[in-house]
């Protein structure tokens, strides 16, 4: 059975009908297009900053390993320093011991300047009186007047 009810509506109310329903449509589809506009643009920005996120991660990455690398470099300086230090302290030590050792030296040739001090005393004594004493003993043996001291 057709439906009398549509069938009735005069034209001119079709028309209009049609009309609304045209601009219905329009209305949907420019907001179907303003909705694709904003997702495209939405879509855009994530895009973007997915590409910073990606960017920014590689940067980070980068500098992990150049910390990393200064981590690296710092730890062998440390050991140099250890290694420097070592022979410092070895060369300090020896240093300590020649001058121990220069000290006691020192202390024996103090000693032994004063030992030799004292024999060179010593024997300038021995020595003044071997002279005076052979002295005496040319003056006294000397009968036959052949001294041309006297």
């Amino acid at each position: 059975e057709p439906n009398t009810e549509v069938e009735n509506i005069p034209p001119a109310v079709c028309s209009l009908l049609s009309l609304k329903t045209a601009r219905v449509r329009r209305a949907r589809q420019e907001a179907a297009k303003k909705e694709k506009e904003k997702t495209g643009l939405a879509l855009e920005h994530a895009k973007t900053a997915h590409e910073k996120a990606l960017t920014d991660r590689e940067k980070a990455l980068n500098n992990r390993e150049k910390a990393y690398e200064d981590v690296i470099l710092a730890k062998q300086a440390l050991e140099t320093a250890k290694e420097t230090l070592g022979e410092v302290n070895t060369s300090l030590e020896t240093a300590s011991r020649v001058l121990e050792e220069a000290q006691t030296a020192d202390g024996h040739s103090s000693a032994n300047l004063t030992s030799a001090t004292k024999d060179v005393e010593d024997a300038t004594e021995k020595s003044k009186y071997l002279k005076e004493t052979l002295q005496a003993f040319i003056e006294s043996s000397d009968v036959s007047g052949t001294n041309p001291r006297k």
